[in-house]
């Protein structure tokens, strides 16, 4: 079966937008998204533990990291 395409020489661009409106999530609300749905059912999403864990242990390293050390000469 040979199928004919359409070359209408139309560009289209889509963006962050596009995939909003057909219900999946942006990279903002993702780990929201994720955490959602890992703690509806965790043996299914059990996989998603490995995000929070490293998502946590940076969130460590930030806080200490920004911690106001005073150095002593």
């Amino acid at each position: 079966m040979i199928t004919e395409f359409n070359n209408d020489k139309n560009v289209y661009i889509l963006g962050a937008g596009f995939s909003k409106e057909l219900g999946l999530p942006l990279q903002d609300d993702f780990l929201l998204v994720a955490k959602e749905v890992y703690f509806k059912d965790p043996s299914q999403y059990n996989h998603f533990k490995r995000v929070f864990d490293y998502q946590n242990s940076l969130s460590k390293m930030k806080n200490f990291l920004s911690y106001p050390y005073k150095l002593k000469n």
